[in-house]
């Protein structure tokens, strides 16, 4: 299995943080601490993940975050969770 690497670990963090809802209640100093503090995640998944040796489920995670993140740009996250919930 190949990983995707169509957004770098600092945009896909960017999207988790804002999908998550965590930073709503933080300041923007403790906003972009946590979106680096999951950038230095990802950068290390992504390691993980390249090296062919490991298992293909730290792959199949990284392709996952790369997936979200890019329905997150594209609108489609909120989209489908406004027509489940009938608002859309």
């Amino acid at each position: 299995m190949e990983i995707r690497k169509d957004y770098r670990p600092e945009e896909i963090a960017r999207a988790l943080v804002g999908l998550s809802g965590i930073s709503e209640n933080m300041t923007e100093n403790d906003e972009e601490s946590t979106v680096d503090a999951c950038e230095n995640a990802l950068y290390q998944l992504m390691a993980i993940a390249e090296n062919k040796s490991n298992f293909d489920f730290f792959r199949t995670m990284w392709n996952v975050l790369e997936a979200l993140t890019e329905q997150h740009e594209r609108g489609e996250i909120l989209s489908r969770t406004l027509a489940e919930a009938g608002i859309y």
